[in-house]
């Protein structure tokens, strides 16, 4: 998407920072829904006079209309059908979305030789996209998404699979060192920083003044460690 629309979308609270968009198919219907002549392979096209398209949409609609029936209409098999949808008082209709990941995802098996420049390259493509919605975090919704060490436990499933355990692990390896280099004293890119004034003014910092910064910088790092693992123990309870 273009990066306008992307972070409005983003502060607005339709999708997160990486999200995967798919189209609004219906995969199975619970017991909830029965009545409503959905079925399986169905694809919404309009909720309450809305064009849907996409799940996230079919989602917002659903929500906005929480304890109301409204009209829909799914493509069939290539008819259109008119239907009416209830909305339980949570915003649920009892319905799962198809997102179809064999259709976005190919698998390709490489060798031991063959795999050392493509991990370089999915390392260096992790980087550049981390940093480019870092800037995500300045927003109100960013804020609020930060996590701590309960946000990175969540990362990993519940059961062992060594892949994702290992692209995580290298994950949260790559953020910590980007973060490790932000121009914060303390951190090395604080003392990347005083170095760089040195070698461009030919003189060394005030010794009194790099102590502050130090000090300064360890108190933004605890405070924000302590926001970080607050956020979290807000999550578990709301």
């Amino acid at each position: 998407l273009p990066e306008d629309i992307d972070m409005t979308m983003f502060q607005a609270g339709a999708m997160r920072a990486f999200d995967l968009r798919f189209i609004a198919e219906i995969d199975s219907v619970t017991s909830k829904a029965e009545g409503s002549g959905l079925l399986k392979g169905d694809i919404v096209t309009s909720l309450n006079g809305v064009a849907i398209t996409y799940w996230d949409e079919f989602k917002d609609q659903v929500s906005s209309n929480k304890g109301k029936d409204i009209p829909a209409t799914v493509n069939r098999g290539g008819q259109e059908i008119a239907l009416t949808l209830t909305v339980d008082t949570l915003g649920a209709v009892g319905v799962y979305p198809n997102p179809r990941l064999s259709d976005k995802v190919t698998e390709i098996k490489y060798g031991f030789v063959e795999s050392i420049p493509r991990g370089i390259e999915a390392g260096v493509n992790t980087l550049v996209n981390y940093v480019k919605q870092f800037k995500y975090v300045f927003t109100k919704k960013g804020a609020s998404s930060v996590g701590g060490f309960g946000a990175i436990g969540g990362l990993f499933d519940k059961t062992w699979n060594w892949q994702s355990f290992w692209e995580n692990t290298a994950l949260i390896s790559i953020i910590l060192a980007f973060m490790n280099f932000l121009p914060i004293p303390a951190l090395d890119g604080g003392h990347i920083m005083f170095l760089m004034y040195e070698l461009v003014s030919g003189r060394k910092p005030n010794e009194k003044l790099m102590e502050y910064a130090q000090i300064a910088g360890m108190i933004f790092l605890l405070a924000l460690l302590l926001y970080a693992n607050g956020n979290d123990i807000v999550k578990l309870f709301t």
